[in-house]
């Protein structure tokens, strides 16, 4: 598997969706606010933002993150198996290290 392999947003929010992560709000600089309860008001729930490394796309590790800040380790195995299977039915970069840039 490619170290910096990256998912598309629209992949990640329909996986998230089926486990219980909800998009509580998009800015305009990129940043997308998740949460663990849908949006209602008063908010309870435990939320996480979340920002692009690639444009429109995360890495493994941003997934990490917000599945661990909103309590969803757990399920980090069976989302990561979706995820990677959503590769196999598109397009996608994989960039590696630029070494003349170490």
């Amino acid at each position: 598997m490619p170290q910096l392999t990256n998912f598309a947003i629209d992949t990640v929010k329909a996986v998230f969706l089926e486990h219980g992560i909800h998009v509580l709000e998009e800015f305009q600089d990129g940043q997308i606010m998740w949460g663990n309860e849908p949006l209602v008001s008063p908010y309870t729930g435990s939320f996480h933002m979340a920002d692009f490394y690639i444009p429109r796309r995360y890495d493994i590790f941003t997934i990490r993150a917000i599945l661990s800040k909103l309590d969803k380790a757990g399920s980090s195995k069976t989302i990561e198996d979706v995820l990677y299977k959503s590769l196999e039915n598109e397009e996608y970069e994989v960039h590696e290290p630029d070494p003349s840039k170490e």
